[in-house]
């Protein structure tokens, strides 16, 4: 008897489907296969596309005993490449070697990236997430750094030093000549240390 069509396409699906992560004492246990998969680049697009936020209904019964509804929206879990690296069952170092190997896959890693990103910000400016998470993750996660300036007083020696041997190398192509300014210039910047 032959099986209906709607079976063979399931069974299908389920084939290229990825392995789900195994659990053995609580610890995560990688299935070993970093065999890249095309369906990955729309799983990981799908990993990230996730709502920013989430209504959630409560009931409370007053002090009268009436119910009451209201509605409270809360910040969905920001999505990571760990996780999903949790999902498919794979290292996190996989997903940089497929990056460097596949171009679609990396199309689609920048593009989460981003979307990472506007889920942070998002969710850090109108107060879902903890300040102190936002930053540690922002600094972490994205592009985005502290800046810090710096002026500086007194010598520069050794960055003088350097700037003036690297002026020389581009002056002239005469190794000799640099090398005896780097002896010249040696001794003072000993001498000021």
């Amino acid at each position: 008897m032959d099986k209906p069509q709607t079976d063979i396409k399931q069974t299908a699906a389920q084939e290229s489907a990825p392995e789900l992560p195994r659990y053995k004492n609580g610890k995560l246990i990688l299935n070993g296969n970093s065999k890249y998969k095309e369906s990955y680049n729309e799983l990981l697009l799908e990993h990230f596309s996730v709502a920013e936020k989430r209504e959630v209904e409560h009931k409370t019964i007053d002090k009268d005993g009436i119910e009451r509804t209201y509605k409270k929206e809360y910040a969905n879990q920001l999505p990571t490449f760990e996780g999903f690296c949790c999902r498919v069952g794979i290292s996190p170092k996989v997903i940089y070697d497929w990056i460097e190997k596949y171009p679609e896959f990396s199309k689609a890693y920048n593009i989460c990236k981003l979307r990472q990103k506007e889920i942070l910000i998002n969710n850090s400016l109108d107060g879902s997430y903890n300040a102190n998470f936002a930053i540690f993750a922002a600094k972490n996660m994205t592009d985005m750094k502290d800046k810090t300036e710096v002026e500086h007083q007194g010598a520069l020696s050794v960055n003088h030093f350097f700037t003036k041997l690297l002026t020389k190398c581009q002056e002239t192509n005469d190794f000799e000549a640099i090398q005896a300014e780097g002896q010249l210039l040696l001794p003072k910047l000993q001498a000021q240390e």
